[in-house]
């Protein structure tokens, strides 16, 4: 299983994730990868899911 973190604000989502105990593994045009605590890789994404996108999102505060 691979998790892509879809976000409106990129840069905000990896603070919070690094902030968390993230590392960058790598940053690629349009998206980063990172790896959690256990070395397991995700990605933060941009809004893929367009006008779907506010219906469902999470606000972390």
């Amino acid at each position: 299983m691979h998790l892509d973190i879809e976000t409106d604000d990129v840069e905000a989502e990896i603070a919070r994730v690094t902030a968390l105990g993230a590392t960058v593994h790598e940053r690629r045009e349009g998206y980063v990868i990172l790896a959690d605590p256990g070395g397991l890789l995700f990605c933060v994404v941009p809004v893929q899911t367009g006008d779907a996108f506010a219906q469902h999102a999470t606000t972390w505060e």
